[in-house]
C-alpha cells in the first residue's frame, strides 16, 4: 500500500496521454474524409496490442490473481501510534522492509500516513472537486475546435496541435510540482492542510485565468490556456493523494471506487451528450464559458475541503468549544474528547 498513490497517480495520468493521442488521431481522419468507425476500429487494435505487451511483460508474476497466504495474514497497519507522528495519523511500513517490528535501517522511508477515522466530508468534497477538475481538462477537447476555428480564426491544424501540446505538457509541468514533494506530501495525512491549501490555491489560480480565457485577445488566448492547464494540472496528483488516505488504509481500494464512480456519474458519461447539446442550441461561445465553469466549480470545491478539514480536525477551535464529555470534564481532561471522536490522544 506504500506505492498505492505513486502507481494509482501514473495509471490515470496515462488517460490524458491516449486521449490527447486518440484526438489527434481522430480529428485528421475526419478532416482527411474518413467516416467515424475507423476511430474505433484504431482502437480496438491498440488495445490488443497493449493487452499483448502486457501479457508479455509481466506474465503470470504480475496477472496473477490468486492469494498469497503468507501475505494475507500479515500485518499491514501498526495502529500504534508514534511519538514522531501528529495525533491523529497511523503510517503503512514498506512491504519489502521486512515486518512492522524490523529493526533494518531505512524503514519507513516510504511509509504512508493515514487517519485514525475516515474523513468523510473531507473525502467527498476533494472527490467532487477532483470530478469537476478532470471535467474542465476533458471537455476542454469537445469544445476547443470550434470555439478555435469560428471565434478566434485559427486553422484547423493549429487548433488540434496547439491544444494537444498544451493538454499534454501543462498538466505534466503541474503535476511534476506535486509529486516532488517539495511542496507538498500528498501521502501524508501529518501535512493534509497544506495539501488542501495548495489545492485550493492551483485551482484559483487555473478558475480566475479560465474565466479570462473569452475576453482575452487570440494572441494571448493560447498562453493563458496554457497556464490554467499548468495550475489544473497540479491539482490532480495532489487530490488523488488525499482521496487515497482520507478513508484511512483500510478503505484504499473503497476510496477508489467511489472515486472512479463519481467521476463516471457525473462527469464523464454525460458529459459528451451535454455539451453536445449546448452546442446545438446555445452556441459553442456559450459551451465554452461553461466548460471553463467547471474550472471555477472545482476551487470552490477545494476551498469547501480546506474549510471542512479545519471543523473536522480534532483539535480544531471550533472542537474546543464544543462540551467535553461527563466523564472527560471528571477527569478534568479533554482525552475523552478525542478518543469519542475515533482520535488518538497525541502523547505528551
Amino acid at each position: 500500500k506504500h506505492s498505492w498513490n505513486v502507481w494509482n497517480t501514473v495509471l490515470h495520468a496515462m488517460v490524458p496521454l491516449g486521449e490527447n493521442l486518440g484526438y489527434i488521431l481522430a480529428q485528421e481522419l475526419v478532416a482527411a474524409g474518413f467516416c467515424w468507425q475507423w476511430a474505433f476500429g484504431g482502437q480496438a487494435a491498440a488495445l490488443v496490442i497493449a493487452v499483448a505487451l502486457c501479457y508479455y511483460i509481466g506474465g503470470g508474476k504480475y496477472l496473477d490473481l490468486d492469494d498469497d497466504s503468507d501475505q494475507k495474514h500479515s500485518p499491514l497497519v501498526d495502529p500504534t501510534p508514534t511519538n514522531d507522528k501528529p495525533t491523529g495519523t497511523v503510517s503503512t511500513p514498506s512491504l519489502d522492509s521486512g515486518s512492522p517490528n524490523s529493526d533494518s535501517p531505512g524503514e519507513g522511508d516510504s511509509e504512508v500516513e493515514y487517519p485514525v477515522t475516515e474523513r468523510w466530508l473531507v473525502y467527498w468534497s476533494t472527490n467532487a472537486s477532483l470530478a469537476a477538475q478532470l471535467g474542465f481538462l476533458s471537455g476542454s477537447k469537445y469544445v476547443i475546435r470550434d470555439y478555435a476555428t469560428r471565434d478566434l480564426g485559427y486553422s484547423l491544424h493549429f487548433t488540434i496541435f496547439a491544444f494537444s501540446a498544451i493538454a499534454l505538457i501543462g498538466p505534466a509541468l503541474g503535476g511534476s510540482v506535486a509529486m516532488s514533494g517539495n511542496v507538498v506530501q500528498p501521502d501524508q495525512w501529518s501535512s493534509h492542510r497544506r495539501t488542501l491549501a495548495f489545492l485550493a490555491c492551483t485551482s484559483s489560480v487555473a478558475a480566475v485565468v479560465g474565466v479570462c480565457l473569452p475576453y482575452l485577445p487570440s494572441v494571448l488566448f493560447w498562453p493563458a490556456l496554457f497556464l490554467t492547464f499548468i495550475a489544473a494540472g497540479g491539482v490532480y496528483p495532489a487530490a488523488q493523494g488525499i482521496i487515497n488516505i482520507a478513508l484511512t488504509a483500510s478503505r484504499v481500494i473503497e476510496a477508489s471506487v467511489y472515486q472512479v464512480q463519481c467521476n463516471n456519474i457525473f462527469f464523464a458519461m454525460p458529459m459528451p451528450y451535454v455539451i453536445g447539446k449546448t452546442m446545438d442550441t446555445l452556441g459553442y461561445a456559450y459551451s465554452f464559458r461553461a466548460v471553463t465553469g467547471l474550472q471555477v466549480l472545482a476551487a470552490a470545491g477545494f476551498v469547501i475541503a480546506v474549510i471542512s478539514s479545519h471543523f473536522t480536525e480534532e483539535r480544531s477551535t471550533w472542537h474546543r468549544l464544543v462540551p467535553s464529555t461527563p466523564q472527560a470534564s471528571l477527569d478534568g481532561s479533554d482525552g475523552g474528547q478525542d478518543l469519542e471522536m475515533g482520535m488518538i490522544p497525541a502523547s505528551s
